[in-house]
């Protein structure tokens, strides 16, 4: 997101679309793989351990579709792609804080979509970079937390 901030205030901002297609092609790839390495290691996946992978599966389909499809048949502003993908993101952080009984990823949730009613009132290039910092602090920090916790347990 921060890239997309800095290609289009440079006026590269053309090739956004297929720059992600591959980022998000490449990380499906990458999801796919490693989620298969971690299932063979564990030897059983408990019902829940399902339910939490689907859950995001399926969060991950939505946002692509959204991300995808929205801007290529013009039904979707590029400035809304943000709003929306943070609402799935609450959902999906949300849900998955009350299967883990995590009480701050239900609060991420909740932050998720704080962020989404102020991006969709704010249309400006620079959510782009909320989006971004949001991202880190409200996905990538509590992945490294739980993937440390289910490391330790």
């Amino acid at each position: 997101m921060i890239g997309n901030f800095y290609l289009v205030k440079r006026g590269m901002g053309n090739n956004i679309l297929l720059l992600w297609l591959g980022i998000v092609v490449v990380g499906w790839v990458f999801t796919m793989i490693s989620s298969r390495k971690e299932d063979r290691k564990a030897g059983y996946i408990d019902w829940t351990g399902k339910m939490y992978g689907y859950l995001w599966m399926a969060a991950r389909i939505c946002m692509s579709i959204i991300g995808f499809s929205g801007p290529f048949s013009r039904v979707i502003s590029p400035m809304v792609i943000c709003p929306l993908i943070g609402m799935v993101m609450g959902m999906s952080h949300f849900i998955s804080g009350w299967m883990n009984d995590f009480k701050w990823e239900r609060v991420a949730g909740v932050l998720w979509w704080l962020e989404s009613i102020l991006l969709f009132f704010w249309v400006a290039l620079e959510n782009f970079l909320v989006f971004g910092l949001m991202m880190l602090l409200l996905h990538a920090l509590p992945g490294f937390i739980l993937n440390g916790y289910y490391k330790r347990n």
